[in-house]
């Protein structure tokens, strides 16, 4: 009868310590950040797809030689779509990159559960590219 209520007690405080684990986390504790940096002359908008079904996006637009950083709370990012503009319409350079650092699509992208950092940069022959560090 004593293991018993040994395994009770041990049991509730598990589903106690689990249970709160779980409200923190939904409470905000985990917040992916995407930072992007652009070092190119022109302005660029940057979509940042996040989560699953449904897949959500989020638009930033960064200008030439600064920074911008996307904050999704407990929803892992998955896919960064970049056009840079010349002047205005944000489709002359295009690039886009799942943010596990390979070539793929929205759908495609394996959700990343963590935070990143990354580059717009120009390349050599025109166009644009994303790197990440």
């Amino acid at each position: 009868m004593k293991q018993w209520k040994q395994m009770l007690v041990f049991s509730v405080a598990f589903a106690v310590i689990l249970g709160g684990s779980y409200g923190m986390v939904m409470g905000g504790l985990i917040n992916h950040k995407v930072k992007v940096v652009n070092t190119t002359d022109e302005d660029c908008g940057v979509f940042l797809y996040y989560g699953s079904a449904p897949i959500e996006n989020k638009w930033l637009r960064i200008p030439a030689h600064q920074s911008g950083t996307f904050e999704t709370g407990s929803k892992c990012p998955r896919f960064l779509n970049v056009g840079c503009a010349y002047p205005t319409s944000y489709t002359e350079d295009k690039c886009h990159r799942c943010t596990l650092g390979n070539d793929g699509w929205v759908d495609t992208c394996t959700a990343t559960c963590w935070s990143s950092d990354w580059y717009i940069r120009a390349k050599s022959g025109g166009g644009v590219e994303l790197t990440k560090e």
